[in-house]
């Protein structure tokens, strides 16, 4: 993924990515999947409505719709994080609270070396 943007705005970083591929619904649900156990109180937003996750797998199953959210607090980058993933359109948002030092400032470098890998591995899984 490329990082378009950062900007900072009421003490939250706001990321703007590109997927290196526009990709389907079922990719999209795929890489919710598989960080959604890698997050603290984790929660699945459809088109901006919270969705109940009875168990895991229902994640691969969502009924298509516009974009699919996933919050909650990363226990991989250790701060809150919400990603919102957009159907068959290749723009990815993020919002993180500057509450470290890594998300403090709109700093490109710094931000994109903080949050880069993490959202490439997102990416990444959606093809295996």
């Amino acid at each position: 993924m490329l990082l378009l943007d950062v900007k900072k705005k009421d003490n939250w970083l706001l990321f703007d990515f590109l997927l290196t591929y526009e990709v389907g619904w079922d990719k999209l649900c795929k890489a919710v999947y598989m960080a959604y156990n890698q997050y603290e109180d984790p929660e699945v937003l459809i088109d901006g409505k919270k969705v109940n996750i009875a168990k895991h797998l229902d994640i691969i199953e969502l009924e298509e719709a516009e974009d699919i959210c996933l919050r909650g607090i990363s226990e991989v980058l250790e701060v809150p994080i919400m990603i919102t993933f957009y159907n068959k359109h290749p723009l990815v948002t993020a919002s993180v609270p500057c509450i470290t030092e890594e998300f403090m400032e709109a700093d490109y470098r710094k931000c994109n070396h903080a949050i880069g890998k993490y959202m490439d591995s997102m990416e990444l899984v959606m093809y295996m």
